[in-house]
């Protein structure tokens, strides 16, 4: 008996067993807005290969749902590559982007929050950067200070002061220094007190190196949606011999009476860091917005201060946390009242494909993505001099602009190689037990990867586009599909990754002309 079921919400395992018994053809649902986000290692620019927990959250993380449209609060992904969908009934577009915020963690690295703006349906891609814990990254503009000087009693008091200090070059100009009081104690999330020798780590992000503020942990937006001009970034951990991590202080006296107690941070800011408000130096009065996050890298408050002298005669504020923030950015936040309207404009010059790029300067960072059917990117920009780069598949262009003297640029983009061509891809699919099939009519959310075989270790994974699965009605069984691909070498070598749900499955193949053909099998619950 064969059963064509068309599936808008789905228990896969209950499916899974009926159609053993009745040899049921799973139709679902088309889903109009896919995004993929490839995550790569910020030291070798290769997709991480391990575990890595995502978390949706955001405007729009309640409308993210997987390939069966069931809703989807987080996943879990081994090889990178992460696939999601947007509920048809929320359509993005230009003017209301659907904004989603990922959490990423994994272990190695540094918990990461990175949202991401779809303002078209179909398949978008993005990219994220996640920096491994305890790896050096000076080059990065990242300073990281570890001390061992603290020490909890068996109360959790802290028996005596100490300071731990983290700035950015020799000239020490920005940078943060950490008070922690005599008699402070430490509790994790589960109200456990830190005991014993405790591990401070402070990490300073230089908002003047553009790699820094890239790979800033938490969003640089505030709490409206606002960009943060950020003047700088630091997170803080402390945690004990038992592992665990501090998220609250308070002090005890040596009578171990409670009260709340306030944790001080100087947040030191680079000389002659440029006001985005009006251009120039920042200078003592000025005010800056200090924002908190905890632990899950959400916003804990906002609180403006003015600038102040500081010790060693730097500039910078003072800021007093009555909990322990996990990080703690400065800086100033961008709207219209202060910013101008930017318009970049591209002459493609024989380029394909979607183009990614950036806007950056001290304090600020801004993605670009240019699709193919477009040549045209608008946002906010501050009041100060940004480099704009766009990448093609095979080069880049960069010019420097204030985009308050000059709102509209156009780059010319260097011209492709010509040996490079744009093919049509096509991809025969089986089960790897020869008496199933793919009893699927679509597979909604997948997404094909691609580079050359023989590429560097860092070179940049292209996705590709207009991807369309071929049913056999005849036989009832998904045998394929078909994409294109952009930018590519004929008669060289390339590796393609299929992803779909928590599998990814790799092949090579020679482009062989504008027209290519591979085999790849496949182990799934839709094999029947």
């Amino acid at each position: 008996m064969i059963i064509i079921a068309g599936i808008v919400s789905c228990d896969v395992d209950r499916v899974t067993d009926a159609a053993k018994d009745f040899r049921l053809i799973i139709e679902l649902e088309p889903i109009e807005t896919t995004p993929t986000v490839l995550i790569t290692d910020a030291s070798t620019g290769e997709l991480i290969q391990r575990n890595v927990r995502v978390t949706f959250a955001g405007k729009n993380g309640k409308d993210v749902i997987d390939t069966y449209s069931d809703p989807l609060n987080e996943k879990n992904i081994q090889d990178g590559i992460l696939n999601f969908g947007i509920q048809n009934s929320v359509p993005p577009s230009e003017d209301s982007p659907v904004i989603v915020q990922l959490i990423l963690e994994s272990n190695q690295y540094v918990r990461t929050a990175k949202t991401i703006k779809i303002r078209e349906d179909g398949s978008t891609d993005y990219q994220v950067k996640m920096l491994k814990k305890n790896v050096r990254e000076e080059k990065k503009g990242i300073y990281v200070t570890i001390n061992h000087e603290g020490f909890a009693e068996k109360n959790g008091r802290i028996k005596n002061r100490y300071a731990v200090e983290t700035y950015s070059n020799a000239k020490q100009s920005a940078g943060t220094t950490l008070q922690i009081l005599n008699g402070s104690v430490f509790k994790d999330e589960n109200g456990n007190i830190l005991t014993g020798p405790l591990r401070t780590e402070l990490t300073f992000y230089d908002p003047s190196v553009t790699e820094a503020l890239e790979l800033s942990p938490v969003d640089l937006i505030n709490s409206d949606g606002k960009t943060i001009y950020a003047a700088g970034i630091n997170t803080i951990s402390i945690s004990d011999q038992n592992n665990h991590v501090a998220v609250s202080s308070i002090l005890m006296d040596s009578g171990t009476s409670e009260s709340s107690e306030k944790i001080s941070l100087s947040l030191a800011i680079p000389n002659d860091f440029q006001n985005p408000i009006d251009g120039n130096p920042f200078k003592a009065g000025d005010p800056l917005v200090v924002t908190s996050f905890d632990q899950n890298l959400q916003i804990l408050d906002e609180e403006t201060v003015k600038i102040e002298k500081l010790s060693k005669g730097r500039n910078g504020v003072i800021f007093d946390s009555m909990t322990l923030p996990y990080a703690v950015v400065i800086g100033s936040v961008i709207d219209e009242s202060v910013t101008c309207s930017a318009y970049i404009v591209v002459n493609r010059n024989g380029n394909t494909g979607k183009l990614f790029g950036t806007a950056s300067g001290a304090g600020f960072f801004n993605e670009i993505h240019i699709s193919n059917n477009n040549n045209r990117f608008e946002f906010e920009a501050p009041n100060t001099d940004l480099t704009v780069k766009i990448e093609t598949a095979t080069d880049s262009k960069s010019v420097q602009v204030n985009f308050c003297d000059q709102p509209e640029v156009s780059i010319q983009l260097p011209a492709p190689p010509p040996k490079l061509i744009d093919a049509s891809v096509h991809v025969k699919l089986a089960c790897v037990n020869a008496d199933e099939v793919i009893s699927i009519t679509n597979l909604p959310g997948a997404s094909i990867a691609y580079r050359k075989s023989s590429a560097k270790n860092g070179t940049k994974w292209r996705l590709a586009k207009n991807l369309k699965w071929n049913y056999d009605h005849s036989n009832q069984a998904l045998t394929g599909a078909t994409f294109d691909i952009n930018a590519v070498e004929k008669d060289e070598e390339y590796t393609f990754k299929l992803s779909f749900q928590e599998n990814t499955y790799q092949k090579n193949a020679v482009i062989t002309g504008p027209s290519v053909t591979y085999e790849e099998e496949i182990d799934e619950a839709v094999c029947l």
